[in-house]
């Protein structure tokens, strides 16, 4: 599978933290901004609880 400029992609992209609160989503959005639907994407996290406010 190759991108827009021609290079070579991942079929697929697993982002993944601790509760998939902030990194893993935030990494997931950016993946999707530049590899658009030429790669398999998604988040997960690894434990259940709730994201800290701060």
């Amino acid at each position: 599978m190759h991108g827009p400029k021609g290079e070579e992609l991942p079929a697929a992209m697993l982002f993944c933290c601790n509760m998939n609160a902030v990194r893993s989503p935030m990494l997931y959005g950016l993946a999707r901004l530049l590899y658009r639907s030429h790669v398999l994407l998604d988040s997960c996290g690894v434990h259940v609880g709730q994201a800290d406010p701060l």
